[in-house]
């Protein structure tokens, strides 16, 4: 039996922060630390995140910079009401006209944290988001991810509905 747990990150809430480039502030007895959103999830199912005992989560701040984002959210579920995500993606974007700047996407509910897809800027920045750019971000997302195989929903099908839920 293995030693590390591979449930899937289920949380709404993570993927967006980690998208509007959120930071949380983390307490302890020795004083305060603040780290991305993104570095407060490690991959393994059993301690998903990287607090220590002791530790408490303080605060949880959405920079102001993030006002002037263009944001989603998507959530592919078994059924149309609330419950555990199968696959989420997360958006956020600065947008001048038509043109996209400074593109964050994360991907969820495939693997034990929440992934940013890398290489946004090379794919998508200064650029329309116009159906060549969308297939071409989607599909960059497609590579960069691998659903693992824990939980009882159909692999293959999951992979396939990455670039269909980021479009």
């Amino acid at each position: 039996a293995g030693k590390r747990c591979v449930a899937a990150h289920s949380s709404d809430v993570a993927p967006m922060l980690i998208a509007l480039g959120a930071r949380v502030e983390i307490a302890n007895r020795a004083g305060r630390r603040e780290i991305e959103v993104e570095d407060f999830f490690v991959n393994d199912g059993a301690r998903n995140n990287v607090l220590e005992p002791g530790d408490l989560v303080t605060r949880i701040t959405v920079p102001a910079a993030a006002r002037s984002l263009s944001a989603g959210y998507q959530k592919l579920r078994p059924r149309a009401a609330i419950d555990f995500p199968m696959l989420s993606v997360a958006f956020a974007a600065r947008f001048d006209g038509a043109t996209c700047h400074d593109p964050r996407l994360v991907v969820s509910a495939l693997a034990a944290r929440p992934r940013t897809i890398t290489g946004l800027d090379a794919v998508a920045g200064g650029r329309t988001l116009d159906g060549d750019v969308l297939e071409a971000v989607a599909q960059a997302a497609r590579q960069h991810c691998q659903p693992q195989t824990s939980i009882p929903y159909d692999k293959d099908w999951r992979h396939a509905m990455v670039p269909v839920f980021v479009k």
